[in-house]
C-alpha cells in the first residue's frame, strides 16, 4: 500500500478516514457529486467499553468498519469513535436504508462473546440525499438528525 492510502485508511477498522472524505468526496465542504449519505452510530458503545474492556469496544469497532465496507456500491468511512458514514452515487435512500436495516437486524441477532458473557449490539442510522453542491454540514446535521430519531425508536424497543 502506498504512503498516500495509508493516510486514508483509518488503522483500526480498515476502512477509510474523515480525512478521505474531506480531501477526496467533498471541495470546500461541498459534494463533489451527487448521492446517498448515512450517518451511522453504535448504540449504547460507552457500556461495551464500561462492561467487557476498550479491547472488546476495538473489536466491536472493527467489525463494523468490515460490515460496512462489505455493502456494495458505497464508500465506508470511520467519521469519529463509533460514528461511521457510508457515502453512495448508486443507491437512493430507500435502497441504503433497506441494506442498513438487514445489517443491523442481522448485527443484532448476532450474539458476541467476551470471555464466558455474550452481548449484542446495534446501530442506529440516518440517510440523507445530497446534489452536487450540497454543503457537507447541512446534510450531515440532515442526516444526524434522523440518526437521533432511529436512536430513540431503537432504545425503546431494547
Amino acid at each position: 500500500m502506498h504512503l498516500q492510502e495509508n493516510l486514508y485508511i483509518d488503522e483500526l477498522t480498515n476502512i477509510y478516514n474523515r480525512r478521505w472524505l474531506y480531501e477526496k468526496y467533498l471541495d470546500s465542504e461541498k459534494f463533489k457529486k451527487e448521492g446517498t449519505f448515512a450517518f451511522v452510530d453504535i448504540d449504547k458503545f460507552k457500556s461495551v467499553n464500561d462492561n467487557y474492556g476498550h479491547l472488546t469496544g476495538d473489536k466491536v469497532l472493527s467489525m463494523i468498519g468490515s460490515l460496512l465496507k462489505k455493502v456494495e456500491d458505497t464508500f465506508a468511512i470511520r467519521f469519529a469513535g463509533d460514528e461511521f458514514i457510508l457515502v453512495s452515487e448508486n443507491h437512493n435512500k430507500n435502497k441504503l436504508t433497506k441494506l442498513l436495516e438487514v445489517i443491523r437486524k442481522n448485527l443484532k441477532a448476532t450474539n458476541l462473546k467476551h470471555e464466558n458473557k455474550t452481548f449484542n449490539i446495534t446501530f442506529s442510522f440516518g440517510v440523507a440525499g445530497f446534489e452536487s453542491g450540497d454543503n457537507f454540514r447541512k446534510i450531515f446535521k440532515e442526516a444526524d438528525s434522523l440518526m437521533y430519531e432511529n436512536k430513540k425508536k431503537n432504545i425503546s424497543l431494547n
